[in-house]
């Protein structure tokens, strides 16, 4: 399978999603305070037809998952060609302790015969915000953006300590890491991601097209048992350095 083809099957996942609703529970350990998005996009092929759009401005803090698409086709009966846009707001448990949050913006065009042309775009700012439930979080951050033939993407990611005005990390380009902080208990922790994906295709070019933003990130609280076991051997370690310097 050509990367291309590859990286289309991602973009055109997202912007099948739909939103869907759930009441306002906590995240397991995590109270969830606020799940703002504001996103729009459109998608339109160049056979003389309306574009699809969508314009989405919520402040959901229950609603787990929020994302919906743009699509406009041809249809199979006129070569197939499609343009798609769409975004993701979502997180959830990944298991005792574990904060998940998703997001996501994209944009495409899958040329059919003839090459119709087209353009897509999305935006979408998020914002998640959540109680921190200990005085020590471990956290995984995967970000990326990738884009081919005539898409191009932008992006950042801020997470930040709201209570104690500290920043945790920034991005505006692709990484993944694993780092740490530490909080007090009832510390309001916020994500916010600032994405954009667009392109336009010439109506005499064949291909498959795209533009991809994403973030995933895990919050993991450390079991009791864990942290002990880091403390004994934390004394271990002092005590034989004590002894080797007698």
């Amino acid at each position: 399978m050509s990367i291309a083809r590859r990286f289309v099957g991602r973009v055109l996942a997202l912007v099948c999603l739909s939103a869907a609703t759930a009441g306002a529970e906590p995240v397991g350990l995590f109270e969830i305070l606020r799940h703002e998005v504001n996103a729009e996009g459109s998608a339109q092929i160049f056979d003389g037809g309306p574009a699809d759009t969508f314009d989405f401005d919520f402040d959901l803090p229950g609603q787990v998952s929020i994302g919906t698409g743009a699509s406009d086709s041809t249809g199979p009966g006129a070569g197939g060609t499609t343009a798609g846009a769409g975004f993701r707001s979502a997180f959830g448990s990944g298991g005792p302790g574990i904060f998940i949050m998703s997001t996501g913006v994209t944009a495409s065009y899958v040329g059919g015969t003839p090459p119709w042309g087209g353009t897509s775009d999305t935006t979408m700012v998020s914002i998640i915000e959540f109680v921190m439930p200990a005085e020590r979080a471990d956290f995984t951050v995967a970000f990326r953006r990738d884009s081919v033939g005539f898409f191009s993407q932008s992006g950042s990611v801020l997470m930040e300590n709201i209570t104690a005005n500290q920043e945790l990390f920034f991005a505006n380009d692709s990484l993944t890491f694993l780092g740490s902080f530490v909080s007090n208990v009832g510390d309001v922790i916020r994500v916010t991601s600032d994405f954009s994906a667009q392109g336009n295709v010439p109506a005499d070019v064949f291909g498959v097209f795209g533009g991809l933003v994403s973030l995933d990130v895990d919050v993991i609280v450390p079991e009791p048992a864990s942290v002990g076991f880091l403390g004994i051997g934390a004394v271990f370690c002092l005590s034989v350095r004590r002894r080797g310097r007698r």
